[in-house]
């Protein structure tokens, strides 16, 4: 993924001038839903020569100095997928410093790698979560067990969604995302 975003060269005060608030549902099919309707993706797989490598490392014979060499090429592969994943969720973070307030439900991503397993490990969706909460002074947490999801904010009222729905039609005639 490629994110390219551009900044004037002013203080920092003036990126949160905006004065809009936004809401973060996190997911599994688009990582990141904006309450504005805006689906953010963010993974990065392991590459296939990070998997020739591995099973290279396998089939060499310990204390070997091919094994040693390896392993050194293995930890730079590891080390350019971890500094991708990095710097795709600072492009998020940049991205949601033009709002004032950031309002996210701590969901228990840790549970959701029990069951989706690849798929949340390279979104890397728990390191942005933590970075979230360390780089915003007007964030606001919600609980993971509030129906956050399900509620209209016209009217309050709870629709019952599937975890696939990412829009409530509610009866009063709103839509919230």
């Amino acid at each position: 993924m490629h994110v390219t975003y551009y900044l004037t060269k002013q203080n920092d005060a003036s990126l949160t001038s905006d004065g809009k608030d936004i809401g973060i549902d996190l997911g599994i099919s688009s990582n990141l839903t904006l309450s504005n309707g805006i689906a953010i993706d963010f993974e990065i797989h392991e590459t296939q020569r990070l998997k020739q490598l591995q099973r290279k490392f396998a089939r060499t014979e310990k204390g070997s100095k091919n094994r040693d060499r390896i392993r050194l090429v293995l930890r730079k592969e590891y080390e350019r997928l971890s500094n991708r994943r990095k710097d795709d969720q600072n492009n998020v973070l940049v991205f949601l410093r033009i709002y004032s307030r950031v309002v996210f439900q701590d969901d228990c991503i840790k549970g959701w790698g029990n069951v989706f397993g690849k798929q949340v490990h390279s979104s890397g969706t728990g390191r942005l979560k933590s970075k979230l909460r360390n780089s915003f002074k007007t964030l606001i947490v919600i609980l993971g067990f509030e129906p956050t999801s399900q509620e209209c904010f016209a009217c309050s009222n709870l629709c019952k969604l599937s975890l696939l729905d990412r829009i409530i039609k509610c009866e009063c005639g709103r839509q919230c995302y």
